[in-house]
């Protein structure tokens, strides 16, 4: 009979038969992270940075951010502990089905033995009712513990996201309305960017293949530029030091227009 019962198939179980599982959920997420940070953070200056990033670049984008994972363990911690608990709870009511059913065994043996057929089938018709009884039972406590694993993890990621986006606006903050560092950029082509200060660039993120920066100026006009780290030979900040540029970086009204700036062209940097 505890065969039977352990047999039941539920979400529990299949994570203990295929513990690699979990590593491999655990990667998918952090992409699934840091996809959905770098998408929206681009996305507020104009760009898709499916575009400009390949798979392995959301993985390392959702390492970024430890802290979201920090602040999202407690919950996973309790719900796991939790969960733990239960399992551990069914383990403890299966050793005791296990060892009633040997003793009803023993006794109807016995009853056998001693011809009580009356008794040993009285026995028998015991041990049936009491194995459909905890059967029932214990395929509803598992049932009970899958089912808090789905919202927990989607409680879960709903945290997450959550944070993402409280990410989402400090990073925003950082860059377009608040920035304290601009950056200065050499080329290989031996261009420097930007080329005068009304023009900042102010450091947004990066894949393997761009640099990604907003560019301010003294006409209020506000472009993304996007710039191959193939063609950078080297990237200085500095903080803003003087308030005539601060006050030149404000939030744009509309979407900032983008640019990509290619490796070769001299007469594209010198716009800069």
């Amino acid at each position: 009979m505890a065969t039977e019962l352990v047999d039941d198939q539920t979400a529990l179980s299949f994570f203990r038969e295929h513990p690699i599982l979990i590593l491999t959920f655990s990667a998918l997420l952090c992409s699934a992270v840091g996809y959905w940070s770098e998408y929206s953070l681009l996305k507020e200056f104009g760009l898709n940075i499916v575009v400009f990033a390949e798979a392995d670049d959301f993985f390392l984008a959702g390492l970024k951010s430890p802290k979201i994972f920090i602040l999202s363990f407690p919950l996973f911690a309790v719900g796991i502990a939790y969960i733990s608990f239960r399992v551990n709870r069914l383990a403890r009511e299966q050793q005791y089905i296990s060892r009633e059913e040997l003793e009803i065994s023993r006794e109807i043996e016995m009853a056998k033995i001693g011809r009580e057929r009356e008794r040993a089938t009285n026995l028998e018709a015991k041990q049936k009712d009491m194995r459909n009884h905890f059967k029932m039972k214990l395929s509803h406590e598992r049932r009970k513990v899958s089912l808090l694993t789905v919202p927990l993890i989607l409680g879960g990621i709903v945290f997450i996201f959550i944070l993402l986006q409280m990410e989402l606006n400090k990073n925003l903050e950082r860059t377009i309305t608040n920035p304290e560092m601009k950056a200065t950029i050499q080329l290989r082509t031996r261009d420097t960017l930007p080329k005068t200060s009304e023009k900042p660039l102010v450091f947004i993120t990066a894949t393997e293949k761009f640099m990604f920066f907003y560019q301010h100026n003294s006409s209020d006009e506000i472009s993304t530029v996007a710039i191959p780290i193939g063609s950078i030979t080297n990237v200085t900040y500095s903080p803003f030091t003087t308030k005539e540029e601060e006050v030149k970086v404000v939030k744009p009204r509309d979407k900032p227009s983008n640019k990509a700036l290619q490796p070769t062209p001299k007469s594209g940097a010198a716009e800069l």
